[in-house]
C-alpha cells in the first residue's frame, strides 16, 4: 500500500508540474492574442 501511495504522490506531482507549465504557455499566448486584438481595434 505504501508503494501505491508513493506512486500516486509522484503522479500527482508530475501532473501538477505539467499543468503549471501549460498555464504559463497559455497565459503567454493569451496575452499575445489580446495584444493583437487591441491592435486591430485601434
Amino acid at each position: 500500500m505504501d508503494i501505491l501511495i508513493g506512486l500516486l504522490i509522484k503522479i500527482i506531482d508530475i501532473i501538477v508540474s505539467i499543468v503549471s507549465i501549460f498555464e504559463r504557455k497559455t497565459a503567454k499566448l493569451l496575452s499575445k492574442l489580446s495584444k493583437s486584438k487591441d491592435k486591430t481595434k485601434g
